[in-house]
């Protein structure tokens, strides 16, 4: 009977981890989590990238600076959509077909950071106000025998975290290298014109904000005293612009936002 007993124990213990091993392991990540965007893995990772590169220990020459500065930006802006109309063939034409799905144009901008020096390594933090971009559509929409056109101003305002490599190649003059991370946030003002006989405009607005990342490379000229001239070439993903519907108008328009630029700054340490 003892032998009995101890087969139908060892049976049911089994049985228990037979049922255990097919059981959901509440762990597992969801669907959901697994295909997420690969390019906001990408941005998440380089910002934490930043802290975890970050020197830890203190080091000879440590002291905190500010900075105002002023730059001049070349943007692009590549259209994920190619019309702003229905899409379909109309006249052996595409309806709404944008006349052009690269853009270009001019951005200034206006900035500050507030940073701390270790060694040769520098962390800060550095916020830029740019105005204004000008993002002009123009398509041909013969669902409604009108040509079309949204003109849109933007406004962008940037905060990033940076970390840069700071080394001096002459007695006043360094080199400058390094990359940031942070968040981008976008402001349009859109004008959508159809030109019939009779025009017809109707206006919007539209702010986003997205992940953005820069990458930096400059030169620094070292005057007598706390002060110090710094030329830079930045490109910065200024992430994504979205306009549309607008009242009245389905019409939507989506595009990438990036810029090249040069900027010259004022540095005082503290």
């Amino acid at each position: 009977m003892v032998d009995t007993l101890a087969s139908g124990a060892s049976e049911l213990r089994l049985v228990e981890v037979q049922v255990l091993s097919w059981a959901p392991n509440p762990l597992l990540p969801s669907a959901r989590i697994r295909r997420a965007s690969s390019r906001v893995r990408k941005k998440i990772a380089l910002f934490l990238t930043l802290f975890c590169l970050t020197p830890m220990a203190a080091a000879e020459g440590n002291s905190w600076y500010a900075a105002v500065n002023l730059s001049l930006g070349d943007v692009r802006m590549d259209h994920r959509e190619n019309t702003i109309g229905t899409g379909a063939i109309i006249n052996n034409k595409v309806d709404g077909r944008l006349e052009h799905t690269l853009i270009e144009d001019r951005t200034a901008g206006i900035g500050a950071s507030l940073g701390k020096s270790i060694g040769h390594w520098r962390l800060e933090g550095e916020m830029i106000w740019r105005y204004r971009t000008d993002w002009d559509l123009v398509s041909s929409t013969d669902s409604i025998q009108a040509i079309t056109n949204i003109f849109s101003n933007v406004q962008t305002t940037s905060l990033t975290i940076n970390l840069l490599r700071r080394s001096p190649f002459t007695t006043n003059w360094s080199w400058e290298i390094g990359a940031g991370a942070g968040l981008v946030s976008n402001r349009i003002d859109a004008d959508y014109v159809e030109r019939l006989p009779q025009e017809f405009r109707v206006s919007d607005k539209a702010s986003n904000t997205s992940f953005a990342f820069t990458v930096l490379a400059g030169l620094v000229r070292d005057f007598k005293g706390p002060w110090s001239l710094g030329l830079r070439y930045r490109y910065i993903d200024l992430g994504e612009l979205d306009i549309g519907p607008f009242p009245s108008r389905t019409a939507e328009a989506a595009t990438d936002y990036l810029s090249h630029e040069f900027q010259i700054s004022l540095e005082r340490y503290f």
